[in-house]
């Protein structure tokens, strides 16, 4: 259970009287909490403490000693810029965001997502795109969890919040059913159908009444549009109703269709089917987009014996599912959750990730990283700052990317002060406990094994293999489509050109004379297609030729020309 203790502040906006309701329904669980308001409007909700944006930042600046949890609603905080929100965070102040709907459904995502198509959806009244972009990657970085009331809405943030290693908690819209009383449609001639829109455009009022007014020519029936009615006129209303129409684009149901299932009535609105698949068996509702809603409103109206029976379903749905009394355990769960649990990760606000990123635990990701789509990233990985990595990319546990050079007196070559970023092209895979350096770029589709290191100012090009265990040193060329297998170590100054072949613990060297001096380093050439074998030895400044092979063991101390066989210690030409 919550600790009695735990004192919780909603703000900075009312919705639809869900955060007024929460906050009271906190009070009778014997929680300290407060809801505060600073968009007034004509409903009227009387559970918020209405003020104004100055008054509300006033309040703001005496919370700190006050409050636990900062639950804030529909994308704002108390500042335009958002600069609150890292005074909390150095407070150690938890938070949440509880996202409402137009603060996050962006138009490409609402209509298009990975398994849901929606051509109807109006986002005319939600944010800014680019605003809901860049809004939703900050409140993934210093949020420790967010909210949302279903499916539909979870489907816009998911990737956001996964991507950082937090939670978004699905809390189903909150009802004091038993403060609605039902009012089941009895017989009548004449229906009462009844719409609400706050958002005309974003619930499809349009063509709604554009098929009322076809249906007129059919049916006999009474239509009302409810507006800039106080909350208590809108429901003395509702209660009057045959039928209630909530909303048909957006793919989801709102509080109206709610209350008015609360009330007993048939309820006419759009669900998306991934959403419908998402929601408890039984939800009565009467699916209709703009395509179908004459059609259902006909059988509707052709069959007025059926509007008791599904408003009498409503209010058991309403009962099992958005009442006070089950949504609330629920909202204290994760309170719970969200005091309990410490950050995992380390992940700089300058970061960014892509989508569908997933991280281990523990994972650090210093300033300016950049990480593509679908990544997924292992447990305790360290990507050290500007490292850029491609999509698709996998990475094992305890690997360091990014990693700066260090240095020592005795070094004969030191490295340069300034490296260019490690870049990780798309689909490269990476091992367990690799160490890979600043100025190496590994090109789409490599492989780097377990417990490998590879050194600055290197190319692994594309669909090479860097096997387990394998040392790459500094300044090397490696080219496309080369296997280096377990334990070889590659010098510095080296070049592998396409298609090579090198068996397990190959080792090559670059310094002829052994570290006595201060002469030029060159690393072996292995042109195209050569292949060398297991445990051979390559010697400081040689060539291997084109489609060249080198036995097993060999010592190679000069050239091999293109298509020849050497073998032994020293390696000679057999063939």
């Amino acid at each position: 259970m919550l600790d009695k203790n735990i004192k919780i502040m909603h703000a900075p906006v009312e919705i639809a009287g869900q955060v007024g309701l929460i906050s009271s329904q906190l009070r009778k669980y014997g929680y300290q909490s407060g809801a505060y308001n600073f968009f007034i409007s004509y409903l009227n909700y009387k559970q918020t403490f209405n003020t104004d944006a100055f008054e509300l930042m006033q309040i703001f600046e005496n919370s700190f000693d006050h409050f636990d949890i900062y639950h804030l609603h529909n994308g704002y905080s108390f500042m335009d810029s958002y600069k609150d929100l890292e005074l909390l965070k150095k407070a150690g102040k938890k938070i949440i965001m509880h996202h409402r709907g137009n603060d996050v459904r962006a138009p490409e995502r609402a209509r298009k997502g990975d398994n849901y198509v929606n051509p109807y959806v109006n986002t005319e009244s939600s944010h800014d795109a680019e605003k809901i972009h860049s809004s939703l990657q900050l409140f993934a970085e210093v949020a420790d969890a967010a909210i949302v009331q279903d499916h539909e809405l979870y489907e816009y943030v998911k990737d956001y919040y996964h991507a950082r290693n937090k939670k978004v908690y699905i809390l189903p819209r909150l009802i004091e059913t038993e403060k609605y009383i039902p009012a089941y449609p009895g017989k009548t001639n004449k229906p009462l159908i009844v719409h609400a829109p706050t958002l005309p455009k974003f619930k499809g009022t349009e063509q709604i009444e554009q098929t009322i007014d076809r249906l007129k020519d059919k049916y006999s029936f009474e239509y009302v549009r409810v507006e800039k009615m106080s909350h208590e006129e809108a429901v003395a209303v509702y209660k009057r109703a045959d039928i209630v129409i909530d909303q048909i684009l957006c793919g989801a149901y709102g509080n109206l269709s709610v209350e008015a299932m609360a009330l007993g009535k048939p309820v006419v609105c759009y669900i998306r089917p991934d959403v419908r698949e998402s929601l408890p068996e039984g939800l009565p509702i009467v699916s209709a987009n703009p395509d179908t809603l004459y059609d259902e409103l006909s059988k509707l109206l052709d069959n007025p014996d059926t509007f008791k029976n599904l408003g009498a379903e409503g209010r058991k749905f309403v009962e099992r599912y958005h009442d006070v009394s089950v949504v609330m355990p629920g909202l204290l769960t994760i309170y719970k959750d969200v005091l309990s649990e410490r950050s995992s990760s380390m992940i700089h606000p300058t970061a960014k990730i892509g989508k569908n990123v997933v991280l281990g635990q523990n994972v650090v990701i210093e300033e300016n990283a950049e990480i593509g789509d679908d990544a997924e990233i292992g447990h305790h990985v360290i990507i050290k700052k500007d490292t850029k990595i491609g999509n698709r990319v996998q990475v094992g546990d305890l690997s360091v990317l990014g990693k700066t050079t260090s240095k020592n007196k005795k070094m004969a070559r030191k490295p340069g002060a300034a490296l260019t970023p490690l870049v990780i092209e798309d689909d490269v895979r990476i091992g367990c406990n690799t160490v890979l350096y600043r100025n190496l770029l590994l090109k789409q589709g490599a492989f780097v094994g377990d417990l490998s290191s590879i050194r600055e100012k290197v190319v692994v090009g594309v669909d090479s293999i860097i096997g387990r265990n394998v040392i790459v040193e500094t300044n090397t060329l490696i080219g496309s489509r080369v296997t280096v297998q377990t334990g070889c170590y590659v010098t510095a100054d080296m070049i592998i050109e396409d298609d090579v072949f090198l068996g397990p613990c190959v080792s090559t060297s670059n310094d002829k004379y052994m570290g006595e001096g201060n002469y030029p380093y060159k690393g072996p050439v292995i042109k195209k297609g050569a292949k060398i074998g297991n445990n051979a030895t390559l010697l400081p400044g040689i060539t291997i030729n084109e489609n060249a092979i080198i036995g097993a063991g060999a010592t190679v101390t000069k050239d091999v020309e293109a298509g020849k066989t050497a073998v032994g210690n020293p390696a000679r030409v057999i063939k």
